[in-house]
């Protein structure tokens, strides 16, 4: 595996994947983090998306087909919540300003993913 060099006029993120989700939609994965606790693991992750902020439902949509995307690693780490943040700023992919679209989402009794209604 190679390194990718970060881009010089911003140096971070380096990460700049896309993922094609499952609505057709390519979103840009820009940050994955793994929290550990005594309560449990997290794994946040960091995205752009094309999708307008003022589409909220289609926003929201997405972020948990990502979400569900990451199940078979967060499986394997034994995460039981994903936060999805989505990125507009060039200061919140720097983490300096947070994001203000933020989803959460909750390992359900039958292994699938939902919003966290305590989040909401």
């Amino acid at each position: 595996m190679t390194g990718r060099e970060p881009d010089s006029a911003h140096g971070f993120p380096a990460n700049d994947t896309p993922l094609a989700l499952p609505s057709g939609t390519v979103v840009r994965v820009r940050n994955l983090v793994v929290f550990r606790g005594h309560s449990g693991s997290n794994l946040t992750i960091m995205i752009q998306t094309p999708s307008a902020a003022s589409d909220g439902d289609r926003v929201a949509n997405e972020a948990l087909e990502v979400a569900r995307l990451h199940d078979e690693f967060a499986d394997r780490q034994s995460i039981g919540r994903i936060i999805v943040m989505i990125c507009r700023t060039q200061a919140c992919l720097e983490t300096r300003e947070p994001s203000t679209e933020m989803f959460q989402f909750v390992r359900q009794t039958d292994r699938t993913w939902d919003r966290d209604p305590a989040a909401s």
